[in-house]
C-alpha cells in the first residue's frame, strides 16, 4: 500500500527519517542500507563533536534521528563500533597519505608532505578534531592505536627512523603547527591560506637546512 508523505505517494517500505534540521529530512529506502548508515555517522559525529562521546548515548543519537535504538545497533551493535566506523575513513586517509610519502627530503620533500596532510585535515576537519581531542576517544583501544601509530609516522616521514630526539621535536612542532590553525581558524580562511600556514609549520625545521 501508499501513503502520502510531504504531499508525496511512497510505499510502506519507505521511511521519513527527520531530525528537527531541514538539511537532515531525506526519504530512505529501506532496502538501500547506505543512507541509513550514513545518516546515523552524520548524526552521532555531530552530537559526539558537540556534547563529546561519553555524554552522548545511542539512544541520544536514536531521538535525534527519530528511530529506534535497535535500528542504529542493527548497523552498529555497540557504541565504540560507531565511533570506530568513523573514525576509521579519515585514518585510512592518513595511512594512505603516508604511504606515499616515505621519509621526504628538505625541504622539497617535507613541504609536498605537509600541504598533503593539511589538506586532508580541512578534508576531515570536525572529525580530525573530534578523534585527536576527545579523551574519551583516547581510551578507545583500536582508535588510539591507530591514531598513535599515525603520528609516529608522520614523525619518521619527516625524520626518518633513527632521528636525533631534537629533531623528532621539531617534528612535533611543526605538526602542532597546522593543528592550532585547524581547531582556532574558520574553514574559508584555512583554505585561502594553506600555503602560508605550511610554511609557517615548516618554520620549526630551518634547523635541519643545508
Amino acid at each position: 500500500s501508499r501513503v502520502s508523505l510531504d504531499g508525496r505517494p511512497v510505499t510502506l517500505r519507505e521511511a521519513y527519517f527527520w531530525t528537527g534540521r531541514p538539511s537532515r529530512s531525506i526519504l530512505v529506502d529501506m532496502n538501500d542500507l547506505a543512507p541509513r548508515r550514513r545518516l546515523i555517522l552524520d548524526a552521532a559525529l555531530d552530537m559526539f563533536t558537540t556534547s563529546g562521546y561519553d555524554a552522548t548515548s545511542v539512544g541520544d543519537i536514536a531521538r535525534e534521528l527519530g528511530i529506534s535504538k535497535s535500528a542504529i545497533s542493527y548497523h552498529f551493535p555497540k557504541k565504540e563500533d560507531l565511533a570506530e566506523a568513523l573514525a576509521n575513513p579519515y585514518l585510512d586517509a592518513v595511512d594512505g597519505l603516508l604511504d606515499r610519502h616515505p621519509e621526504p627530503t628538505w625541504p622539497s620533500g617535507a613541504r609536498a608532505l605537509f600541504t598533503s596532510y593539511f589538506e586532508l585535515l580541512l578534508e576531515y576537519r570536525d572529525l580530525a578534531i573530534w578523534v585527536d581531542t576527545d579523551r574519551a576517544v583516547a581510551r578507545h583501544k583500536r582508535i588510539a592505536e591507530r591514531r598513535t601509530e599515525a603520528v609516529q609516522r608522520l614523525v619518521s616521514a619527516l625524520v626518518g627512523e633513527t632521528g636525533a630526539s631534537e629533531d623528532e621535536a621539531r617534528a612535533v612542532a611543526a605538526v602542532g603547527g597546522l593543528w592550532r590553525p585547524l581547531r582556532e581558524l574558520d574553514r574559508e580562511f584555512l583554505h585561502a591560506h594553506k600555503a602560508e600556514i605550511v610554511d609557517a609549520a615548516l618554520v620549526s625545521f630551518q634547523p635541519l637546512e643545508g
